[in-house]
């Protein structure tokens, strides 16, 4: 006998099993011809199936068909290889002989498996089922390897984020090591903050104030609203609340104290220390020292006042000289006057005077 397969049409055997809709099993029907006839008669078939169209592996078991009915040379048969549609190309190897014995008779080439058998392969994708939103927890985390982050949305558990990364800051009471962070814009941190090092670009504030800043060229302000208005001015010093607050273009300025040189916009080259000394001052090269020391001075320039209260009434006097607690303090506008002790020169409304000693020319006109 003579056998050869002329035709190969496999198509999708859909089963009616209640509890699945698909098997493996599909169903092939070929044409033999015996000769240049077509057959006639029962045949026995030996089915294998190969990953290559010659040698190759088998894939899955053999199947073996006995007493096939062939009629006009058709014949077909249900084959069940199990699974082995992973979507690599699979060839048909088969044998026939007529039924009732005798040794099988290879028809070649192998038949190439066409597309309809590899609908098998969505049985492995029964577990997708689970996607659909009725489902509930179908889907674990074993059968997931790996997500897009630009893909989550929503938000994620804090206790499902990975401990220990570098690429985010985490609420811990242990130090998190290697964690840099760089974020834009405001923010409120309640407790203690503590660091190593703080870098501020331009200021630190105290309820809401400025407390700590360098604004502008060689400036230092420490104090709440210290240098508060400073544009321009340069290599000014300004340590308590308000000093310098008005200070604009105003350069070579060093003031310590509450409210020391606090209206000053433009004068320099002035020194002053104490609370209030030269509070009200706008003029320049002024030396106050002492609690309220040149407190009323506006104009009056080139003043050295030393002691508490001296020359605190001082508005537009210049070129004095007063020394000691109190002295010079009801002078206003006078000019050119040296007093040297307590209390010295203390009412003085007069012009060049020179007074040394506690008390003296303490009620001069």
């Amino acid at each position: 006998m003579r056998a050869r397969l002329l035709i190969v049409v496999v198509f999708l055997l859909v089963s009616v099993a209640p509890t699945l809709g698909q098997t493996t099993a599909f169903t092939y029907q070929g044409k033999l011809t015996d000769g240049a006839n077509p057959a006639n008669g029962n045949y026995d078939f030996e089915f294998k199936l190969f990953d290559g169209v010659s040698g190759g592996i088998q894939q899955g078991s053999t199947v073996q068909l006995l007493n096939v009915a062939v009629t006009s040379g058709i014949f077909t048969v249900q084959l069940d290889f199990g699974n082995p549609f992973t979507g690599d190309r699979r060839f048909l190897d088969i044998s026939v002989r007529q039924a009732g014995g005798g040794a099988f008779t290879p028809l070649t080439p192998r038949q190439q498996v066409t597309s309809n058998p590899y609908a098998i392969k969505s049985l492995n994708s029964l577990t997708a089922d689970g996607l659909s939103l009725a489902c509930v927890n179908c889907v674990t985390s074993s059968q997931i390897a790996g997500v897009n982050g630009s893909a989550v949305i929503g938000q994620i558990p804090v206790a499902s984020v990975p401990a220990g990364s570098a690429n985010y800051i985490q609420n811990a009471t242990a130090q998190q090591g290697s964690s840099n962070f760089n974020i834009s814009g405001d923010g409120t941190a309640g407790g203690t903050l503590s660091a190593n090092a703080v870098n501020a670009t331009t200021q630190y504030n105290i309820g809401g104030l400025r407390a700590l800043s360098a604004n502008g060229s060689f400036n230092f302000f420490a104090g709440l609203s210290a240098g508060r208005d400073n544009t321009t001015g340069s290599s000014n010093s300004f340590f308590g609340i308000s000093s310098g607050e008005q200070n604009t273009t105003g350069f070579n300025n060093t003031y310590f104290g509450a409210l020391a040189g606090r209206v000053n916009t433009t004068a320099t080259f002035n020194s002053f220390f104490g609370s209030g000394a030269g509070s009200n001052n706008t003029a320049s090269q002024n030396s106050f020292f002492g609690g309220g020391a040149g407190f009323a001075n506006t104009t009056g320039g080139g003043n050295s006042f030393f002691g508490a209260s001296a020359g605190s009434s001082n508005t537009t006097g210049d070129s004095n000289a007063f020394f000691g607690n109190t002295a010079g303090q009801f002078n206003t506008t006078t000019r050119a006057n040296s007093f040297f002790g307590a209390n010295a020169g203390r009412n003085n409304t007069a012009n060049d005077n020179a007074f040394f000693g506690t008390s003296a020319g303490l009620n001069n006109t």
